[in-house]
């Protein structure tokens, strides 16, 4: 085993407990915020050079959390030159084996993040799958 070198070791170390119920954040009973209390007390206790914060999350929150676009960053691999009309749309020209690469995470599962929420995948063998592939032939 290796040792750990000084610029490794964090200058500080930050803790953060998120306390999530399914009630207000605003109005926390005054035990649960005193239990928060001895909770940091205790972890200053026994760390030194920490910081720890508690938040307190309640429905509202949880909500506005779930309601955030996503941040993401993605690479296609193309064959020529893109074509574009605009400042934000593109066509290419991209290999199967590539555009799957893309939409699929690295355990194949599909990035249902990437599709607008009107955007349908496949599902399986169901009726609209169905009326989809008789309607194209």
């Amino acid at each position: 085993m290796r040792g750990v070198k000084p610029q490794q070791i964090p200058k500080i170390l930050k803790v953060n407990y998120l306390y999530i119920s399914k009630g207000d954040a605003r109005k926390v009973h005054k035990k649960v915020k005193q239990k928060a209390k001895e909770l940091k007390g205790n972890i200053i206790s026994l760390f030194s050079n920490v910081k720890v914060e508690t938040y307190f999350l309640g429905v509202r929150e949880i909500l506005d959390i779930s309601r955030q676009e996503k941040s993401y960053t993605l690479q296609l691999s193309f064959l020529e030159n893109y074509i574009s009309r605009g400042e934000d749309n593109y066509i290419v020209l991209s290999s199967l084996e590539d555009y799957y690469k893309f939409v699929t995470d690295e355990n194949g599962d599909l990035r249902q993040y990437i599709f607008d929420s009107n955007v349908r995948d496949y599902q399986g063998k169901v009726e609209v799958n169905r009326d989809i592939q008789n309607c194209n032939l």
